[in-house]
């Protein structure tokens, strides 16, 4: 049984791969590849400079770790979390979480979702992109991958990765991949466990 919050959450999932195909696309051109050489054309030497505005757009880019953040001066913030083989139809709860707490018009907005996810610790005269309740948004993450709406972007990768992982003596977690794997392919093992829409998943927003 899923209830209105939880079926929100996944139109907003969807809401987030619509915007990052309208975007990305937009953000290759400005950097002269191809819209999957995106994520390679920031992680793999040489990187690509971090900052920069989308042409003839007023959409600020800003690559960091291994996703990119596209922000527009009138507060909306999509973060674009890239999948294996340079995919953007892939997304992460936080993501979704901090598109939900900024998306307004022209954007579809989620005043009931945004109300549920907002913070209640934090001052509430002023919502920003920090603040959604990251607990509150694991719990609809959670439930979407129960109902099998989302999936991992690449479960195969997955298996990979955690057959590689070992646990050291201080708790943490120490990855040493196969030494044949190309440059590219060890960075996919980097997003291969973000969320994607499921079959099922995209049917049940394809009935909204």
């Amino acid at each position: 049984m899923t209830n209105d919050i939880e079926h929100a959450f996944l139109n907003a999932c969807r809401e987030v791969v619509w915007r990052q195909q309208e975007l990305v696309p937009a953000l290759a051109k400005s950097l002269g590849v191809t819209p999957t050489e995106v994520f390679y054309h920031w992680v793999c030497p040489p990187r690509c400079e971090p900052v920069g505005t989308i042409v003839s757009t007023e959409w600020r880019y800003f690559f960091h770790g291994i996703e990119c953040d596209l922000e527009h001066p009138d507060g909306r913030l999509l973060r674009v979390d890239f999948g294996p083989g340079g995919r953007f139809d892939t997304f992460t709860g936080w993501g979704v979480l901090q598109f939900i707490m900024t998306s307004k018009a022209p954007w579809k907005e989620c005043p009931e979702l945004r109300a549920h996810l907002t913070d209640k610790s934090l001052p509430s005269d002023t919502i920003d992109r920090f603040s959604g309740n990251h607990k509150e948004m694991t719990v609809l993450i959670s439930r979407l991958e129960e109902c099998r709406w989302i999936e991992v972007a690449d479960a195969e990768l997955c298996i990979l990765r955690e057959q590689c992982t070992t646990i050291d003596p201080e708790g943490r977690r120490i990855v040493t991949l196969p030494e044949h794997l190309t440059g590219r392919e060890v960075w996919d093992t980097f997003v291969c466990g973000n969320w994607v829409l499921s079959d099922l998943g995209r049917r049940m927003v394809a009935e909204d």
